[in-house]
């Protein structure tokens, strides 16, 4: 069966009352062909919409279990970016909410969401954190529009440390980034305090690190280790390590940088490190 959604809009797709179609506020009208039998839904939060028509159509079928097609002027609409200012992230950021989502997974929804309905969707997601025993990692935002990890994923941070327990927690950091900065301060020979101290032979060796050239070779990696982990030290100290500024930012103490332990994709954008902090 057949669904036709017809909403208001404003720039931001903030739902008021306004042109298109005569319904009201945070209330969408579903008329069946077959019957022109008409229910108003209003079991979501409308307050806010996702960017892209594949996603409305995915959260009003959670909603409403039924097919859905969408008006003329919502697909016109639809091309509008995710948030209309500034103002709409800072609001949508103060009122969301955190839903842990099984034993591992903390998501940010919008206010008003359920975790039922958050788990159905992903699109709705906001930003995302990881814990496996008693560990914190992998912050993510989702919407990449709303800001850094250390001015979303807070709420996550809190929410996880709260549930682990004051003293028995730490979080493990990318420090994706870190060799182009210190690929950048070598041919700009600024910038990095920790060049002053070094021989020309550890620049290369450090080089070949930030190249991703050692990632395969421990033994060559070894001779540019202790180098490595004090540019790397440095770098999250002059917070240019967005997930590391995001655990500092919650009372992280940096305890630790491990080597070649990275997995991810993105490795060879740290040459295998990442950061361990406790809290």
């Amino acid at each position: 069966m057949t669904a036709v959604f017809v909403w208001r809009f404003r720039v931001g797709f903030r739902l008021i009352p306004g042109s298109l179609g005569d319904v009201s506020k945070q209330q969408v009208t579903k008329r069946r062909t077959t019957n022109n039998e008409i229910l108003n839904v209003d079991a979501l939060p409308w307050r806010y919409f996702l960017s892209s028509e594949r996603t409305l159509i995915m959260l009003l079928r959670v909603a409403c279990n039924r097919s859905v097609t969408l008006s003329t002027g919502f697909r016109l609409l639809s091309k509008r970016t995710f948030f209309a200012s500034s103002t709409d992230h800072t609001s949508l950021l103060q009122e969301s909410q955190v839903h842990r989502l099984g034993n591992h997974l903390y998501v940010m929804a919008a206010a008003g969401m359920d975790a039922a309905t958050v788990q159905k969707v992903p699109q709705l997601h906001l930003a995302r954190l990881l814990v496996d025993n008693e560990v914190i990692h992998g912050a993510k935002v989702v919407n990449r529009s709303l800001g850094s990890p250390a001015q979303v994923c807070g709420k996550l941070v809190d929410a996880a440390l709260k549930d682990i327990g004051a003293g028995n927690a730490q979080a493990k950091s990318t420090l994706h980034g870190l060799s182009e900065w210190v690929m950048t301060g070598i041919k700009e020979k600024e910038g990095v305090d920790a060049y002053k101290d070094l021989s020309a032979t550890d620049l290369q060796v450090l080089e070949a690190i930030a190249s991703g050239a050692l990632l395969q070779d421990p033994v060559a990696y070894a001779a540019g280790k202790e180098g490595w982990e004090r540019l790397a030290r440095e770098f999250i100290e002059k917070g240019q390590g967005e997930e590391a500024a995001l655990y500092v930012s919650k009372g992280g103490k940096l305890t630790a940088v491990e080597h070649l332990v990275d997995a991810s994709d993105f490795a060879n954008t740290s040459g295998g490190a990442m950061a361990v902090f406790s809290f």
